[in-house]
């Protein structure tokens, strides 16, 4: 404490960098509740920079959260401040392990959204309670999102994400959609030619190629695997499967499995796309 008077952090997030310019939750209407709060209460206003925008509830490794952390940690900060008890964060262990930590330190917590003290048992039931809606209301809104992509895909249109090696996206949005980018697919070509037609490996081909100065779409240059696992994809023929319950490699619009052994994406789905090579050529590839 500053002359024995409390020095109050405020901490905000949104979870998606649209939500940030949104004018219901936005950083900067979060900000101007706590600071209400913290001058209703009589405590000075630590600056600092504690904001995470565009940030996940659901996980403590966030940049802002750290930050707080630490000057809590280092006595800088006495008390905390959020407009909504799901700022700080929407997993209920998640938010469970940082009361308790804040309690551990002595920080006085406030949630805008909590009545009362926090501490007394009223508090501490309402914040469970609006934790678990917090909860709900994620899993509903990544349920619907899935069934959106899932409908999506199954009329034939693009689900969401990134496009595979060989595609880029035309259009924005629910607009967008995959087709060849020439760039992509020539280097894939050669790449072939030299793999069917001059008899080279994929190591020997990595050599030419990053020669030629063609590089991977996220890496410096080719490396045996990573050629061999895109020249070996069934993506040079336009299928691609969309939904699978693993992530080889990080490649692909797939998901990790569920605690329960299930794929929240549900069945996998096969799109087809413009085909960067033909069968006869895939198969002697």
């Amino acid at each position: 404490m500053k002359n024995g008077m409390k020095m109050a952090a405020i901490y905000a997030r949104v979870s998606t960098e649209d939500q940030a310019r949104d004018g219901r939750t936005s950083i900067d209407v979060q900000h101007a509740a706590c600071e209400s709060e913290v001058a209703r209460r009589g405590w000075k206003l630590m600056v600092g920079e504690y904001d995470d925008p565009g940030a996940s509830g659901g996980t403590l490794e966030r940049p802002g959260l750290q930050r707080l952390l630490r000057d809590c940690r280092l006595g800088l900060v006495n008390a905390v401040v959020v407009s909504k008890i799901d700022r700080v964060a929407r997993d209920e262990i998640v938010r469970l392990l940082l009361i308790r930590e804040f309690q551990q330190m002595g920080i006085d917590f406030v949630a805008l959204d909590v009545p009362g003290d926090y501490q007394s048992a009223e508090g501490e039931l309402l914040s469970g309670l609006l934790g678990n809606v917090a909860a709900f209301e994620r899993k509903k809104i990544v349920q619907r999102t899935v069934e959106g992509q899932r409908a999506k895909a199954k009329r034939g249109d693009w689900p969401g994400g990134t496009a595979p090696y060989g595609y880029s996206l035309t259009g924005t949005g629910p607009t967008a959609r995959p087709v060849i980018d020439e760039a992509e697919a020539d280097m894939l070509r050669r790449a072939t030619s030299m793999v069917v037609d001059q008899g080279l490996s994929t190591g020997e081909a990595c050599r030419v190629l990053n020669g030629l100065g063609l590089r991977p779409r996220h890496a410096r240059a080719w490396e045996h695997q990573n050629l061999r696992r895109v020249l070996s994809s069934q993506t040079l023929l336009g299928r691609v499967s969309w939904a699978k319950s693993e992530r080889p490699h990080g490649q692909g619009h797939h998901t990790r499995r569920l605690p329960d052994g299930s794929n929240k994406y549900g069945a996998t789905l096969d799109l087809q796309l413009p085909p960067i090579l033909d069968l006869g050529r895939f198969t002697a590839l």
